[in-house]
């Protein structure tokens, strides 16, 4: 038990002597060799007599209730056998072993809590034979664009220091301030802006000439553009540098982000991306918006023919054709087809185009009047023709000459001619017309000797007429209106019933209004006789004929009840 406190057993068996020592300061005297051995007796019985005075603290007092004095591991911990951190320490694998500066064995028997682990050494310094590496520079050199990797610009909003710049041979810093406030920066490469855009060229320029001095050193150039209308496009267009796949990148962009990219390259001579742009514009499609953007951007931009002809072609005709003869050459096929559907969809397309609300026509002058009016007298003789042969052949002969059945020609004639019509109409040059179907005199001898179910086609035209009269479209000389009305209200009468059951797009209401509205135009003496033929056809056919009551009102009221006073106003009106 005495020999505890003296020597301790070491693993490979040999005893040691004495406790380790304590320094308090530095400026104590090293310890002599015999100040490590102490008597055991002596040694024990100090440690002993310590203990006896010192006055127990309340942690230490319930630190012994709780384990007993007789206990062996508060004896052996007193005694200094146990280091207290190993106790204090639960869940560790292995036991902390004792430090070569250990406590001393008073403290540690009165201090209720472990002290604090000491930090970990300093790493050892370098000796002598192996001298510290050199800083590095502060530029690196620039890598060359002949590289294998594609450099790549990295591109901070404010935070990115100058260090990290610099590793990857970024020696400029791009300043791009929209006109909205909005600001990017970029760390870039002068090799790869001074050889792609001689703008930048010159800007690096005229920063390194400011910036040169007798002491300066290698440093980043500043520059900044100012006034950027649309910085994103800047941006993607500086990146396009550094692209070596530039028509894929392109390509990921669109059409529209392109046609900002080719302006913001245009403008920087960045010459390459010029180029790509229009080779890409070229080969893909267009919406109208993006059309209209190309074409302001060509108007305000001067671009070199020679680059950019493929795209001046879609947008500007070389040689401009002949619009009277492209008209032409579109209306004479819509009138030689053949298919029902497709010519209602090409007659509805050409008739968009010749409006006067259209985009494409502005000029009224382009459609050749007597070439329209030449067509009308073609087919007004193929419908003579089908005429005379319906009347002179049998109707098992009017199948087998012809691939279509002759009523299915007659209607496409009379289609044509409705057409061609309406045309004439929205050009305000259908006048002629009115002369030309009230003379058609061999043709409405032909149309008496036909049976109804042919012939009530060519009502069709009459009801094209009376629908642009009556609604004040079309104006003639009232000779020819009174011709035309007295040539064809008759066989319009006899037709109305047949056009009703196959009407073909006709409003009936609005032709019986219009029907009567002509009728008005003419003189009361004219209006009479064509009235009273209605009347009487009325009273016979019934619905089969068109309702013309309130034009004979008109008429009547016109005729007889103001009669009286519109000739005394005439007859003494002052002179």
């Amino acid at each position: 038990m005495s020999d505890s406190g003296v020597r301790r057993k070491s693993p490979g068996g040999r005893a040691k002597r004495g406790f380790r020592h304590n320094w308090c300061c530095s400026s104590m005297a090293p310890a002599s060799p015999d100040d490590h051995y102490h008597h055991p007796s002596r040694n024990l019985h100090s440690n002993r007599r310590q203990q006896s005075r010192r006055p127990k603290s309340p942690s230490s007092s319930r630190k012994s209730g709780s384990n007993p004095p007789e206990s062996p591991v508060s004896s052996r911990l007193g005694l200094g056998f146990i280091d207290r951190r190993r106790i204090l320490s639960p869940g560790r694998v292995s036991p902390i072993e004792s430090a070569s500066t250990g406590f001393d064995l008073e403290q540690e028997q009165g201090s209720p809590t472990a002290p604090p682990v000491p930090p970990p050494p300093p790493p050892p310094l370098p000796s002598p034979s192996h001298p510290p590496a050199p800083p590095q520079p502060v530029l690196p050199p620039v890598p060359s664009l002949d590289a294998g990797d594609a450099l790549v610009p990295p591109t901070a909003t404010g935070g990115e220091s100058s260090g990290d710049a610099s590793a990857r041979g970024c020696d400029v810093r791009l300043s791009l301030r929209g006109k909205g406030g909005q600001r990017i920066l970029m760390d870039l490469h002068s090799e790869v802006l001074c050889s792609r855009s001689s703008v930048f060229a010159a800007k690096i320029s005229e920063s390194r000439a400011a910036a040169s001095g007798p002491d300066s050193g290698p440093r980043r150039c500043w520059v900044e553009v100012v006034d950027v209308s649309d910085v994103e496009a800047y941006r993607e267009t500086i990146e396009l540098m550094y692209e070596r796949n530039v028509p894929g990148r392109l390509m990921k962009a669109g059409v529209s982000r392109c046609i900002r990219m080719l302006e913001v390259s245009f403008s920087i001579m960045f010459e390459l991306g010029v180029r790509s742009c229009l080779q890409y514009l070229e080969a893909v499609p267009w919406t109208e918006e993006e059309e209209e953007a190309l074409r302001n951007l060509f108007t305000k931009h001067k671009f070199d023919k020679v680059i950019a002809q493929e795209v001046l072609a879609r947008l500007h005709p070389q040689e401009p054709p002949s619009c009277q003869k492209l008209t032409m050459r579109l209306i004479q096929s819509v009138a030689s087809g053949t298919d029902d559907k497709a010519r209602r969809e090409l007659k509805s397309l050409v008739q968009g185009l010749l409006s006067k609300s259209s985009v494409y026509q502005k000029d009224p002058h382009d459609l050749n009047k007597d070439e329209i009016y030449s067509m009308c007298n073609s087919c007004l003789q193929s419908l003579t023709a089908l005429f005379l042969e319906a009347t002179n052949s049998s109707p098992d002969d009017r199948t087998t000459k012809e691939s279509m059945p002759l009523i299915a020609r007659m209607s496409l004639q009379v289609d044509n001619l409705t057409w061609l019509l309406e045309i004439l109409i929205e050009k305000q040059m259908a006048e002629d017309f009115v002369g030309i179907w009230a003379d058609q005199s061999k043709l409405l001898m032909l149309y008496k000797e036909t049976s109804a179910m042919v012939r009530y086609e060519v009502s069709r035209v009459s009801a094209c007429l009376f629908l642009a009269m009556g609604r004040g479209r079309l104006q003639s000389s009232g000779a020819v209106r009174c011709r035309f009305v007295e040539v064809w209200l008759g066989p319009m009468l006899v037709d109305f019933g047949w056009l009703q059951r196959c009407s073909k797009g006709l409003d009936m209401k609005l032709l019986e209004e219009a029907i009567g509205q002509t009728v008005l135009t003419l003189p009361l003496k004219n209006q009479q006789s064509l009235l009273m033929c209605w009347f009487e056809c009325f009273t016979k056919h019934g619905n089969e004929c068109p309702n013309l009551s309130k034009a004979f009102q008109i008429w009547w009221r016109r005729s007889f009840s103001k009669a009286s006073d519109i000739q005394s106003g005439v007859m003494y009106a002052p002179c």
